[in-house]
């Protein structure tokens, strides 16, 4: 399944910002249907999804393509908190069709909820309360995770900017290359190009 193998290759904040969707915005029928598939894959039925019971499922449910190897590594990537077991939240993660994380409704959801006080602009504090699951995460790496995504270099990340890093397929390969270049244009939620200039606050 391409969600797997694109899954390897994202940005650790497009990650979480993942996996809130899938642990805060699911319909019923979404996490239902998600639902069946991981308990047909946890075998002992204790709620968790071990290393074993990962890869003795992977090629049934994702297809012959995906190897032992590649499921090894797989899994410790999905394993979020790091525990050593896959959480249904975290299964979601990956299973789930990009146009259904990528969908409007779902991404504008998503930045609100980590926008806690409203005034359009991702923190380093806010962030740094998304990433709470994870004990090694402080202040510093929240400031450089936000620097790789902030386009007007204000310190935070605002939702033109938001949308642009969870919509947008080149994303990595311009974080490999450096910085976003604030010339190049970026799709607004109509659809239409727009730029955003280094002095542009929201």
């Amino acid at each position: 399944m391409n969600n797997l193998a694109e899954f390897q290759n994202e940005t650790k904040l497009r990650q979480t910002v993942y996996a809130f969707i899938a642990s805060q915005l699911l319909t019923k029928q979404e996490r239902e249907q998600y639902r069946r598939v991981f308990e047909q894959l946890d075998v002992d039925m204790n709620g968790t999804l071990t290393e074993d019971e990962f890869v003795s499922g992977a090629k049934l449910f994702f297809g012959e393509q995906l190897t032992q190897t590649d499921a090894l590594q797989l899994y410790k990537k999905i394993d979020l908190n790091g525990d050593g077991t896959i959480q249904f939240n975290e299964f979601v993660l990956v299973t789930l069709h990009k146009d259904e994380l990528h969908s409007q409704q779902k991404l504008r959801a998503a930045f609100d909820m980590m926008d806690k006080n409203g005034d359009n602009t991702i923190s380093p504090d806010e962030l740094l309360e998304v990433f709470s699951f994870n004990e090694n995460f402080d202040i510093q790496m929240a400031e450089e995770m936000i620097k790789q995504v902030d386009m007007n270099s204000d310190g935070g990340i605002q939702y033109e900017e938001f949308n642009y890093m969870m919509r947008n397929i080149d994303f990595v390969k311009i974080l490999g290359g450096g910085k976003h270049n604030s010339n190049q244009p970026i799709s607004s939620d109509d659809g239409k190009d727009q730029k955003m200039s280094n002095d542009t606050k929201s």
